[in-house]
C-alpha cells in the first residue's frame, strides 16, 4: 500500500499489482466522480493481465479518460492529472503527466522532476500523449503533491515546487506515510496555519532498501 494523505485525514488507497496512482486537479464534484470512476474501471481492465504492457496501458488510459472528460463536459474541460502504475517486482514506475505539478523522484544523489508528458485531459479530442518510465532502486522514493500544496501562501509568497523539492532532499523517511505526513506538516508550518482549502494532497512511494 501507499498512502494518499490530505490535511484533514489520512487515507490508505489499496492498489493492486501493478500499482495505480492518480492525483487530478478536478474542482467540480460531478466531474471528479466521473474521473475516478473511469480511472478505476479502465485502469483495472487495462492492467489486470500480468502480461499487460504498462506504457501502452497508460497511454490508452489517458485516451479513454480524455474522451470521458470531454463527453461529460460536452466540450472542453481542462483537467491536469498524473496517471501512473508501479511494477513492484521490477521497481519500474510508468506514468503520464498530463499537465500536472511535476512529481519528484529521489535517489542516493539527487532529486529529479518528472515533468509533463501530455496536455491536460479534456482539451483536445485527438491529442496524443507520451508516457515515460523511471526506475526506482532500493532506497529511492517518489513524491507527488497537488497544486494546492505548491500554491500554499504566506504573506503572498507561494511555497512552490522548490519548497517541496527542498523538503524531499532533506527528508529521509523510510516509509511513504512518514514522507506524506512530513510534507503536509512542512506546508502547514510555512503557512503558519492549517490549510483551509481542500486541494492539499500528497502521494508517496518508497522502495524498501
Amino acid at each position: 500500500m501507499a498512502p494518499v494523505l490530505s490535511h484533514s485525514r489520512a487515507a490508505l488507497m489499496p492498489w493492486k499489482d501493478p500499482l495505480q496512482a492518480t492525483i487530478p486537479q478536478v474542482r467540480d464534484g460531478y466531474m471528479a466522480a466521473v474521473y475516478y470512476e473511469k480511472f478505476r474501471s479502465s485502469g483495472a481492465r487495462l492492467l489486470e493481465s500480468s502480461d499487460a504492457n504498462e506504457s501502452e496501458s497508460m497511454l490508452e488510459l489517458w485516451l479513454e479518460m480524455n474522451r470521458a472528460v470531454m463527453k461529460t463536459a460536452s466540450g472542453v474541460h481542462s483537467c491536469p492529472a498524473f496517471l501512473a502504475c508501479y511494477n513492484e517486482d521490477l521497481g519500474i514506475l510508468c506514468y503520464v503527466n498530463a499537465g500536472h505539478t511535476p512529481a519528484l523522484v529521489r535517489d542516493q544523489q539527487q532529486v529529479a522532476e518528472l515533468p509533463a508528458t501530455a496536455l491536460p485531459l479534456g482539451l483536445f479530442s485527438h491529442s496524443v500523449p507520451d508516457s515515460a518510465v523511471v526506475a526506482l532502486s532500493p532506497g529511492n522514493a517518489f513524491l507527488l503533491v497537488s497544486r494546492g500544496m505548491v500554491e500554499a501562501k504566506y504573506r503572498g509568497e507561494e511555497y512552490g515546487i522548490e519548497g517541496v523539492r527542498e523538503y524531499f532532499e532533506q527528508a529521509r523517511f523510510e516509509t511513504a506515510h512518514e514522507t506524506c505526513v512530513g510534507i503536509l506538516s512542512r506546508v502547514q508550518q510555512y503557512m503558519c496555519t492549517a490549510p483551509t482549502h481542500d486541494d492539499v494532497t500528497a502521494l508517496s512511494l518508497v522502495r524498501s532498501a
